[in-house]
C-alpha cells in the first residue's frame, strides 16, 4: 500500500508571525470609548507596550463592563505575545468575557499564537458562548491553531536544536505543551471541529470562500494527505509522454516533486 510521508521544514517566519491588533471604526461615543482612544493615543506617544501594558489592563478592570474591555484585553494578547501578560490577559477573556458578542473579532488576533492559552480560550468559547458567531469564529481558527501546534511540535521532535530556540520565542511552557502532544489525538480533534463547522457553520464567510469550503480541504487533507495515509491517486504523463498512475508503484518508495515556473 503506498503511503504518505512529508519532509517538515522550519521557515523563519514561523518563530516571528507579525503583529495584529483588534481594530473597529466604531461612532461610540460612550465614556469607556473615549478612555479607550485616549489609551491608544498614549501608546502612539509613548511606543513602548511593556510601559503601557498594565494601564491597559487597569482599563480592562475599570471598565470590565464596556465592550472596550475585550479590546484592551487584546491589545495586551498581541502586543505581547507570547509573555506572561499576554497568557493573563486571554484568560481574562476566558473567565470574564465569554458572553461578549465582541469576542468574535477578538478570536482572530488571539489564536495567532499556538499557546495552551489560546487554546483552552477558543474551546470555551465554542462550547459556551451564547454568539453563534462567536462559536463559528472559534470553531474555525482552533482548526488553524490546532494545525500549527502539530506542525510545530513535529519540527522540533524531529530538529532538536530548535527547542532552545523556540523556547526562547513562544516560552517553555507552550513549547512543553507542543511536544506532550499526541499527534494522533490532535488529527482526530481537528477532523471533529470540521465536520462540526460543515454542519452548523458552513455558509459563514472565511478569508478564502466560506468556512464550509475550508472545511472541505482541510478534511481532505486530514484523510489522505496525512502521514501514513494511503496517498490519493495521481494520473500523468512523464517527460516522455508516457502516461501513469501513481498506483503503478504501489509497493514501492515514490517521493513526488512539485515545481513550476511562474
Amino acid at each position: 500500500m503506498l503511503r504518505v510521508v512529508t519532509i517538515l521544514t522550519v521557515a523563519l517566519s514561523l518563530f516571528c508571525p507579525s503583529a495584529h491588533v483588534l481594530a473597529e471604526q466604531t461612532a461610540d461615543t460612550s465614556p469607556a470609548a473615549k478612555a479607550y482612544q485616549s489609551l491608544l493615543d498614549e501608546y502612539d506617544k509613548v511606543g513602548s507596550a511593556r510601559e503601557m501594558t498594565g494601564k491597559f489592563f487597569e482599563f480592562a478592570k475599570t471598565h470590565a463592563k464596556a465592550p472596550q474591555a475585550v479590546d484592551a484585553l487584546v491589545w495586551i494578547a498581541t502586543h505581547r505575545r507570547y509573555r506572561p501578560e499576554a497568557d493573563r490577559a486571554v484568560g481574562l477573556l476566558q473567565s470574564d468575557h465569554l458572553q461578549s458578542p465582541r469576542l468574535g473579532k477578538a478570536i482572530g488576533p488571539v489564536a495567532k499564537g499556538p499557546t495552551p492559552a489560546a487554546e483552552r480560550l477558543l474551546q470555551a468559547a465554542l462550547e459556551k458562548s451564547p454568539h453563534a458567531d462567536v462559536q463559528a469564529q472559534a470553531c474555525y481558527h482552533l482548526v488553524s491553531l490546532l494545525d500549527l501546534q502539530s506542525t510545530l511540535a513535529a519540527q522540533i521532535a524531529q530538529q532538536p536544536s530548535l527547542r532552545k530556540r523556540a523556547s526562547q520565542y513562544y516560552g517553555k511552557k507552550t513549547v512543553d505543551h507542543l511536544l506532550s502532544l499526541n499527534a494522533k489525538k490532535v488529527e482526530a480533534r481537528r477532523e471533529k471541529l470540521c465536520e462540526t463547522i460543515l454542519k452548523s457553520f458552513a455558509k459563514v464567510p472565511a478569508p478564502e470562500g466560506t468556512m464550509g469550503q475550508f472545511a472541505k480541504r482541510a478534511l481532505f487533507v486530514i484523510r489522505h494527505l496525512s502521514v501514513g495515509k494511503q496517498a490519493p491517486e495521481i494520473a500523468g504523463a512523464d517527460v516522455d509522454g508516457r502516461k501513469f498512475k501513481l498506483s503503478d508503484y504501489r509497493g514501492k518508495v515514490v517521493m513526488i516533486s512539485f515545481w513550476g515556473h511562474w
